[in-house]
């Protein structure tokens, strides 16, 4: 489908790690080594796989250096680079809305450079497609995944998890959900909450994760991080030109996508729709989150694999 709309290509570079410091007081966060490969190569080796040709990067905090590094990167990967260098901090909202303003792109996929997570890519942002400009017609399309232990069953959507098999999918597009036939199965063998789900709600409570989703296929509420939900948003998203009708009106800095762009937009009735990551996620944007990052690489075998594969890219860069 994208070659009926024009999508561009974000990664979020220009925070500055204050969460980090004083780690962060000499390092940008995008550079920060983990088992001595920076954070940002872990986008980087996602985009390539993806055959990502081009992409806009907005730097902040130490950007110069940034700049330097992804530009001794651009030949040996095929990724040419161009650079947003902010004269204060627009925020991703207001990044996003100048991308918008200055580019003609239909949509943005965004991805945060602080994060390590193995995903596909193309996959997403034909699932994205498809729900933006399918008869869902959202505004935006998340991937998110899930932050504690269960199964849910999401009606009009493409995706069941079962607790038991977290790697198992089924195509709900094959299911005749006006019978209401899923509803009808022994929930403890399908591994899904024990609820009244008559009440169309899977409102379970993790303090540690912030984003709410309903059984109709899209998100309902989106919360700042610690104030509740079973998934988490894991900075990867697509967004249509469209979110313009809601950021457009604030010139207020910085701005952010979630509190300026999403929130408003659910609240005035747009569709946020979702995919679910099963794989590992993690957001290094803590030292906590690094320390745990650091420990996974030697316990996780699923981490472990995917950060060998990284980790030969990288050398093969002769770096």
């Amino acid at each position: 489908m994208t070659e009926n709309f024009d999508l561009g290509f974000l990664l979020l570079a220009a925070g500055e790690g204050k969460r980090l410091r004083p780690i962060t007081d000499n390092i940008p966060k995008p550079l920060i080594k983990i088992n001595g490969i920076p954070l940002i190569f872990f986008q980087i080796f996602n985009l390539v796989r993806a055959g990502v040709g081009q992409v806009i990067v907005n730097l902040y905090h130490m950007g110069d250096v940034v700049e330097k590094f992804l530009l001794s990167l651009s030949e040996r990967v095929g990724i040419k680079f161009e650079f947003l260098h902010e004269p204060y901090l627009f925020g991703t909202g207001g990044t996003i809305k100048h991308i918008f303003l200055t580019k003609k792109y239909d949509m943005l996929f965004v991805m945060n450079s602080d994060i390590l997570i193995d995903f596909d890519i193309l996959k997403f942002i034909h699932e994205g497609e498809k729900m933006l400009f399918g008869s869902a017609s959202s505004i935006a399309h998340l991937l998110i995944c899930r932050g504690g232990p269960g199964g849910v069953e999401i009606e009009e959507t493409q995706i069941i998890e079962d607790l038991n098999d977290q790697d198992k999918t089924w195509d709900l597009g094959k299911q005749d959900l006006g019978k209401q036939d899923l509803w009808k199965q022994d929930l403890g063998k399908q591994g899904l909450w024990k609820q009244d789900l008559g009440k169309q709600d899977l409102w379970k409570q993790d303090l540690e994760k912030r984003v709410f989703v309903n059984l109709n296929g899209f998100i309902r509420e989106i919360r700042g991080e610690g104030e509740g939900g079973i998934y988490t948003f894991t900075g990867v998203h697509i967004i249509k030109r469209e979110i313009l009708k809601y950021l457009g009106g604030v010139n207020s800095y910085p701005l952010c996508i979630v509190r300026h762009g999403y929130i408003p937009s659910i609240l005035a009735g747009e569709k946020i729709s979702f995919s679910i990551h099963s794989g590992f996620f993690f957001d290094a944007g803590t030292p906590e989150r690094l320390h745990e990052i650091h420990k996974r690489v030697q316990d996780d075998r699923n981490f472990k694999e995917f950060f060998e594969s990284v980790f030969r890219t990288f050398n093969s860069l002769n770096f």
